[in-house]
């Protein structure tokens, strides 16, 4: 609906608590922009997402910072889109992150294919991307012990 050209994703950080458990910590959609074949950290636009409903912010940002309320190119508006098959997004990057309980927090890059299933496209566990969450949303790390 945003941006055809690039594949969204869902940027899912997950943080292994003290109880050694997986938690869902912060959400972000990142779109591409202009012609972009892939969502580039130059050219990207982040959205907030609600982390219990899917729902993105009615707000997002350019790389420069600049606040919007829809995609630059397509002009659709960010308000009242939920991202498809959240919940099961959120479940599968959580038993993921079990799997991993050593790396401390990830950053999941997550996509939804045309038969409507959960594809994680990347993981990240050093350059996870919490900047843009703490600054929109945090703080989004607080309890976790380490």
């Amino acid at each position: 609906s945003f941006c055809s050209s690039a594949v969204a994703t869902l940027r899912l950080n997950t943080a292994i608590n003290q109880c050694g458990t997986s938690e869902l910590r912060s959400v972000h959609l990142r779109l591409g922009t202009g012609g972009d074949t892939h969502v580039s950290e130059i050219s990207q636009i982040c959205i907030p997402v609600c982390l219990s409903t899917g729902r993105l912010y009615d707000t997002g940002y350019t790389h420069e910072w600049l606040e919007i309320d829809r995609h630059p190119d397509s002009h659709v508006k960010f308000s009242g889109y939920e991202f498809p098959m959240f919940q099961e997004a959120v479940a599968a990057v959580n038993r993921l992150q079990e799997t991993i309980p050593f790396i401390k927090c990830v950053g999941w890059d997550v996509c939804v294919d045309n038969s409507g299933e959960v594809v994680i496209m990347e993981w990240n566990g050093r350059t996870n991307g919490i900047k843009f969450p703490e600054a929109t949303q945090g703080p989004c790390f607080t309890g976790l012990g380490w």
